[in-house]
């Protein structure tokens, strides 16, 4: 389908680009322009099968009828299901959405904010990096219509829809308690993002609250970098450490698959020699024997959460700043 510049067809026409713009916006009878006129730059436009673009109609009308979802990974099954979920809403209600990950890389991240910004986009969807609190908060002082996702700044008062990850841990820490393990390790990684800390904070209460000693020995703190430059060995060292373990939590989906690796090469058993439980489902939780229990992300909750949220603030600038916490799903299986 042709797409033509506006001032393709003011030319044809013979007048100028800002009377084609009135023709398209449907002003043209408010701005006195002729019948004539109108039809003639009608009659090309038709010819032509012009449609404008978003840019261009953004720069006309302020508004593009895009928004744009930037993601940590949007290769990761839990990033990539809410991206779906969040443009089928987002479609149903006249908008597109344009994706991009960060990977977790703090100079990517704010290139990319300028880039959406530059796109005119009318809102944005952020699962921020750390470093990326003044950037955030410089758009909140413009009033841009932006939606933290799955973390957020605590010192910035901006819209966010996380998941309750603090009674998440909370619940399957307990869970592991109510079967009777005791020795209950927790695989982490070095991160300030705030649903890493909710996550060993609920696990620690919950250690603390049923009497349990909480010892720092038992916690594995991993580096924060790409789960495929994580080196199994580093991992097993960490379980060969803590042989008495009779559980481990794992507060992420990619270090649950690792260690069910790692595991597996030190010949132990699920759950006979050690209970397996982790944050996030996954496929392969599902399909390893036996399945592992989990804490769940409601997708499609968090999803409805963010793009409503969001398209309130589009469409009301005075809208309140409103937070969202979204209770997890505590799914036991036949790990523990």
């Amino acid at each position: 389908m042709a797409h033509i510049l506006l001032k393709h067809i003011a030319e044809e026409a013979g007048v100028s680009v800002t009377t084609v713009s009135f023709v398209l916006n449907g002003k043209a009878k408010e701005k006195r322009i002729s019948d004539a006129i109108i039809e003639k730059v009608e009659k090309i436009i038709e010819a032509n099968n012009f449609k404008p673009n978003a840019f261009a109609k953004g720069l006309r009308t302020g508004k593009t009828a895009t928004i744009a979802l930037i993601v940590e990974d949007i290769g990761n099954a839990f990033f990539a299901n809410i991206a779906k979920k969040i443009e089928l809403i987002a479609y149903k209600k006249g908008y597109k959405v344009v994706f991009a990950s960060t990977d977790n890389n703090e100079l990517k991240a704010k290139e990319l904010l300028e880039l959406m910004r530059s796109q005119h986009v009318d809102g944005l969807i952020v699962i921020p990096t750390p470093g990326l609190r003044p950037s955030i908060l410089q758009l909140t002082q413009k009033k841009v219509p932006i939606i933290l996702f799955d973390r957020y700044f605590e010192d910035v008062p901006t819209n966010y829809v996380i998941l309750d990850n603090f009674q998440g841990s909370y619940k399957m820490t307990q869970a592991l308690i109510k079967s009777g393990k005791r020795k209950i390790g927790f695989a982490t990684i070095d991160s300030k993002m705030t649903q890493m800390i909710e996550r060993l904070e609920g696990y620690r209460q919950c250690l603390k609250d049923h009497s349990i000693l909480y010892d720092e020995e038992r916690v594995m703190v991993f580096p924060h970098i790409s789960p495929i430059q994580i080196d199994p060995a580093v991992m097993e060292a960490r379980f060969r450490a803590q042989p008495d373990l009779d559980a481990i939590f794992f507060a992420t989906n990619y270090l649950g698959i690792l260690g069910l690796e790692c595991l597996n090469n030190l010949n132990k058993s699920i759950p006979g020699d050690i209970g397996v439980a982790s944050f996030d489902d996954h496929d392969l939780f599902r399909l390893f024997r036996p399945p592992i229990s989990v804490v769940a992300q409601p997708i499609e909750d968090l999803a409805n959460a963010a793009i409503e949220m969001l398209l309130n603030q589009i469409s009301n600038e005075s809208i309140q700043t409103k937070q969202v916490r979204v209770m997890p799903q505590i799914i036991i299986r036949n790990s523990f």
